[in-house]
């Protein structure tokens, strides 16, 4: 009896065991045998990705604040007290402005109802040196009548003799009524006193309002920066600084 088909048969069996194993082998090699893959890099840079964007969000915000004094000014001021509180000055940053120390931290305060001249006006440090000698290093009384928005305490102050600080100014011809804030009749009257005996800045008729100085001086710089197509950056910057 012949024997090949049989041997036939077995090689044939032979070659499908081994195409098998191969095939098997090469699916376990494949789970198994690859290198680990690259997730676990990605675990190891997530620190990195986390720091860069910390840092891309600070330096957001650090171009915000410059771009935005006033907000930069808010978050430096201590809350602002209501009511009526007591002080030592400790500053006095121009005519209208002064710093008045309150729980230990001194408190910036506008004058209410007036308007002095700009440090770099006529009459500007005028009305500075008149404000240190009344008031810095005495202990005055504030009655605040608002928070403006650069978190500053607006209102009256009351030096130790009991005269108001915003009086004496517009009395001594070193300050506007801020008619576009305050309906104060007395302050129009001590205003318009001043300027009939040309007493101050008065002696001088050609004086510009330090509002109309401060919107001047927005627009030339809103002139020197590139405009947004849609919108005037010397007028939008005219209305923001026009109370300060």
């Amino acid at each position: 009896m012949s024997t090949k088909p049989n041997s036939r048969f077995n090689l044939k069996t032979a070659l499908i065991g081994l195409l098998v194993a191969a095939l098997a082998g090469l699916a376990v090699w494949a789970l198994f045998g690859r290198e680990p893959s690259k997730k676990a890099p990605t675990v190891q840079q997530e620190p990195a990705n986390k720091d860069a964007a910390k840092r891309k969000m600070t330096k957001a915000k650090a171009r915000g604040m410059r771009r935005n004094p006033a907000k930069r000014e808010r978050r430096e001021r201590p809350p602002v007290p209501q009511g009526r509180f007591e002080g030592e000055v400790v500053a006095v940053m121009d005519g209208d402005t002064i710093d008045v120390m309150h729980d230990g931290a001194p408190v910036r305060v506008r004058l209410d109802g007036i308007d002095c001249p700009e440090k770099r006006q006529p009459f500007g440090s005028n009305a500075k040196q008149r404000t240190s000698e009344l008031a810095f290093g005495k202990t005055v009384a504030v009655d605040v009548a608002k928070e403006d928005r650069f978190g500053r305490a607006v209102g009256r102050v009351t030096l130790p003799d009991g005269e108001a600080l915003n009086e004496i100014l517009l009395r001594d011809g070193l300050a506007w009524w801020y008619k576009l804030y305050s309906d104060d009749r007395r302050l129009e009257s001590l205003e318009t006193d001043a300027r009939n005996a040309k007493i101050g800045l008065w002696a001088d008729p050609t004086q510009t309002p330090p509002w109309d100085f401060r919107k001047n001086k927005a627009k030339r710089k809103g002139g020197q920066r590139r405009q947004r197509p849609n919108q005037g950056a010397a007028g939008a910057a005219g209305a923001a600084a026009d109370f300060q």
